[in-house]
Formats: C-alpha cells, structure tokens, sequence
C-alpha cells in the first residue's frame, strides 16, 4: 500500500495597496503605482498594468496625467480636487469627458453606481483609433468637500477583460 499527502493551497490573489493620506485601496501584484503627485490640495494617483505603465513618466504634470492616451494595457486613475467655485461635480464631469470626447472617445451607457457607500456618476466611453479599440469608465462623487473623478481604461483590450482588476480596486476604495 501507499500512501500521500498532497499539499493544496487555495487559489488567492496576491494584491498590493496604496495607502496616502485621503485614500486607500487594493490593486492586483502585477500592477505598480506609476505615478502620485499632490499639488494645490489635488492629488492624482495612477495604477497601472505593465504594459500601461510607458505612457506615464515621473516628471508628468496633472495636466499631462489628466489628458493621458493609452494605446495599450489598463490603468486605473483616482484624482481628488477641492471642491469651489470652479471645481465642482458637474464641471469636474463635463471636464474629463470633454478630453476624452475630444480624443474621439464616445459615451456609450450613463448611469449611476455606489462607491464606498456613495452615490456617483458612471459613464461608459469607447474609442477606437490607430486600429485600437479602448473601453473605459469615470466614475465622479462628491464627498466632504471634494469632487472625486475615478478613470479606468482599458486599451487594446475589452472592459470586460480588466473588469475582475477593476472590481478589486473600487470594491477596496477606503476614504481616510
């Protein structure tokens, strides 16, 4: 007779997080955050996948960040604004969609969603240029005195293909 045993480990994700002063949340091990940067109370984060991660370098302005165009990988980006006269969440929304629209992204689905117990703006965007198709979603709320903007983009590859990334990082989303 003989006899073994087997060793058999559940299949869990390995996942990092990012952790600053305002925010906290969960993003999958292959992803690294490729750029943070705090100016004038707005801060910007961005996490992306490998191969996402070549369009953003250290020395990129907010501005720069905030009009990114990638052409391949997914990213996940969480800009947080102070919340006055000139930033709002309607001026905040129409804003980030404007530069999309005008790399020819097109809305495809508004709705809302719940984030961290909010109510926010959804809005579904496709582009397809170059021969690439890209898929992404911004996600607006307000809360306390802030307007919040969350971008997720997939280029290259559907939504759908990232959503599971996607899913981990907002289901995580902490406010400090």
């Amino acid at each position: 007779m003989a006899s073994g045993c087997t060793d058999q480990k559940e299949n869990k994700q390995v996942l990092n997080y990012y952790n600053s002063s305002s925010v906290f949340f969960n993003y999958p091990d292959t992803w690294d955050v490729a750029r943070s940067i705090e100016v004038a109370g707005a801060e910007v984060v961005i996490v992306t996948d490998p191969t996402a991660s070549k369009y953003i370098n250290e020395s990129s302005t907010r501005e720069e960040l905030e009009s990114l165009n990638i052409t391949n990988g997914a990213l996940f980006m969480y800009v947080k604004i102070p919340k006055n006269l000139d930033a709002n969440l309607n001026s905040t929304v129409n804003e980030a969609l404007q530069k999309l629209t005008q790399k020819g992204a097109k809305i495809t689905k508004v709705t809302t969603t719940n984030v961290s117990g909010i109510v926010a703006n959804e809005t579904s965007l496709t582009r397809t240029g170059e021969g690439v198709t890209s898929e992404g979603k911004v996600i607006a709320f307000e809360r306390n005195e802030n307007v919040y903007a969350l971008i997720l983009i997939s280029a290259g590859s559907t939504y759908e293909s990232q959503k599971k990334n996607f899913d981990l990082i907002l289901s995580s989303l902490q406010f400090t």
